[in-house]
């Protein structure tokens, strides 16, 4: 066998073998509709990534039969991420034939040396420095803390007084009381914004704070990182990939709830870690305790979806009360998160006079009404009792007309009455009709389901229309004249004027995105999903023990999976963040555990 591996005339056909995998694939097939710079960079790496494969990684990494087994399986996964759209999603309800399936069973033959290698790379990834020296961790801290704030703060500068959206228009109303505070966007985000406007009263103090919130909470996880031995030229380059990724310096710009969100789920994220690493000792610290209510606090609060990360790392705080012997501190622990949940919702709502929103329209039911629009638009098998009930969301003339696969806003916005509708069928009725549909139209609904959460998995962008990408950041948003009529109302700046450095920042954007290799990295949940389920093949198979903290970004993926409804990436944005800093929690977790 090992003499056949080693064989040149082997090596040789393997790469001929992936070669033609590609053209048929990705020329023939268009899984990913490659533009020519893409195909160019995707040849390179076929040649490096094959290089890698008999050189380094076959020679010397080596699998268990179920290990083996749970790679395959992720293989699965990732080729449909590559290829699923294309290959089922397109012309029928669910294709799923001979062709379709004889295709996506070469995509997993061509993906798996790309799978393999990237296992072998993240299991012999180093970045602990065993120099012996004294470090000032404190010291390094501040100059991340700065590093980062600079730098982020000329960007902002730069599209002052920064990006905002519909929705900021509406909340940053309510903050000024022209309307009531509510909760149909999160209210604490909206009293915030109050208590910054009656500070400064302009919107670049919320983009301000927003980057010194970052600066504060990437300068804490570094820090800990630099205490830990973690090489300083591996932190410098990664802080500095990190800040100049484009996805990031375009969502910074932005006066809006999902910069703070993310920056708490990646605080949650980092807190997880440290109670898996330090265990009970982690609650004798009571800073400890103090940061975790707070970043708990501050994830249930700026979205609505923060519920989840919120209630499994109770669930998880619960569980460990039983493992540690630190149970008092715990227990305050949970209680303290509990009460500011309590305590923002009660006595901080009354005072604000936050006026209560049921959410039915916008979120609670939103997807599964969206799904019985799918079974009148794909010609599903009803009966006359199921259309009487799907009537009653709105007319089935008009479902079948505005449903659009990739956002809840083409009925939304309609006047069908499509959201009256929702509240008349009510939550109950519509997940029971979504339940029984289910089994009796699987394929419409998983259709459904698959193109709701499209941004989440896939690698590449549907051809069927804008689904809403680039919605946000440096590129002006769709709603340049409503922006601009606020401004004069408000007779102040809310819009970013035109300048070199502006322009030379959208340049480097737009550059991105016509790379479509380099856009599917920044821009789609496909490709980083992908490098997480790797990343948690190698915590399984290694033992590494820090997957609570990979709780939080699960349950958020799995949330969106079931419930996504609007294909925005700043919803998603949590992904990016949190999988970056797992991946360097892992490789530091990584050689304690071989040892």
């Amino acid at each position: 066998m090992n003499q056949l591996i080693n064989s040149k005339y082997f090596k040789w056909i393997v790469l001929l073998i992936e070669l033609i995998l590609y053209a048929l694939l990705f020329i023939y097939k268009k899984v990913i509709d490659f533009d020519i710079i893409s195909h160019v960079l995707m040849i390179i790496i076929i040649f490096a990534n094959l290089y890698y494969l008999f050189f380094k990684s076959f020679k010397k990494i080596k699998f268990k039969r179920k290990e083996l087994l749970l790679l395959l399986l992720i293989n699965l996964a990732i080729s449909f991420f590559v290829s699923g759209k294309v290959l089922f999603l397109t012309n029928n309800v669910m294709d799923i034939s001979f062709g379709s399936m004889f295709f996506y069973l070469l995509v997993n033959v061509f993906v798996f040396p790309f799978v393999y290698n990237l296992v072998y790379l993240l299991d012999s990834a180093q970045i602990i420095d065993n120099k012996k020296e004294e470090r000032d961790s404190k010291k390094f801290a501040i100059k991340i803390f700065f590093i980062t704030f600079i730098s982020w703060l000329v960007v902002c500068l730069i599209f002052y007084p920064g990006n905002i959206t519909s929705d900021t228009v509406d909340i940053i109303s309510q903050a000024k009381g022209d309307f009531v505070i509510n909760n149909a966007h999160p209210a604490l985000f909206t009293i915030a914004i109050r208590m910054l406007l009656h500070l400064w009263n302009n919107i670049f103090v919320i983009v301000l704070s927003n980057v010194l919130f970052f600066s504060f909470v990437l300068a804490h996880i570094y820090r800990y990182l630099y205490e830990q031995k973690v090489n300083t030229k591996f932190l410098y380059l990664s802080l500095i990939f990190f800040l100049l990724s484009i996805n990031n310096l375009s969502m910074i710009t932005m006066a809006w709830k999902d910069l703070p969100f993310t920056i708490a789920m990646l605080w949650l994220t980092f807190e997880s870690y440290k109670i898996t690493k330090q265990k009970g000792e982690y609650f004798k610290n009571t800073w400890n305790i103090v940061f975790f209510c707070i970043s708990m606090t501050l994830t249930y609060y700026l979205r609505y979806n923060g519920m989840f990360p919120f209630l499994i790392m109770i669930l998880y705080l619960l569980f460990i009360t039983f493992k540690y012997k630190e149970k008092v501190r715990i227990i305050i622990t949970m209680v303290l998160c509990i009460f500011s949940i309590w305590f923002v919702k009660g006595p901080v709502y009354d005072y604000y006079e936050v006026s209560k929103s049921d959410g039915i329209s916008g979120g609670a039911a939103s997807f599964a009404a969206k799904g019985l629009g799918a079974l009148i638009y794909y010609d599903g098998d009803l009966s006359s009792e199921d259309l009487e009930v799907i009537s009653q969301l709105a007319d089935l003339d008009d479902l079948k007309e505005f449903y659009y696969a990739y956002s809840i806003d083409t009925y939304s916005f309609q006047d069908i009455k499509f959201n009256e509708g929702i509240e008349k069928l009510g939550v109950a009725k519509i997940y029971e009709m979504y339940i029984k549909q289910f089994f009796k139209n699987p394929k419409i609904i998983i259709r459904d389901r698959l193109d709701g959460s499209n941004l989440l998995w896939s690698f590449d962008t549907p051809s069927q229309g804008f689904n809403y990408k680039y919605d946000s950041g440096v590129i002006y948003p769709n709603w340049v004249d409503d922006i601009k009529g606020f401004e004069r109302n408000k007779g102040s700046a809310y819009f970013p004027k035109s300048n070199i450095f502006k322009t030379g920042v959208e340049i480097y954007q737009k550059g991105v995105n016509k790379i479509i290799l380099l856009d599917s990295f920044f821009w789609r949940g496909g490709m980083i999903l992908s490098i997480l389920l790797v990343l948690l093949y190698l915590i399984i198979i290694r033992k590494i023990p820090i997957m609570p903290a990979t709780y939080p970004t699960l349950i958020s993926v799995l949330f969106w999976f079931a419930l996504l409804n609007h294909q925005s990436y700043r919803y998603l944005w949590f992904l990016y963040v949190n999988t970056f800093f797992l991946i360097i929690f892992a490789l530091l977790e990584k050689k304690k555990s071989k040892q």
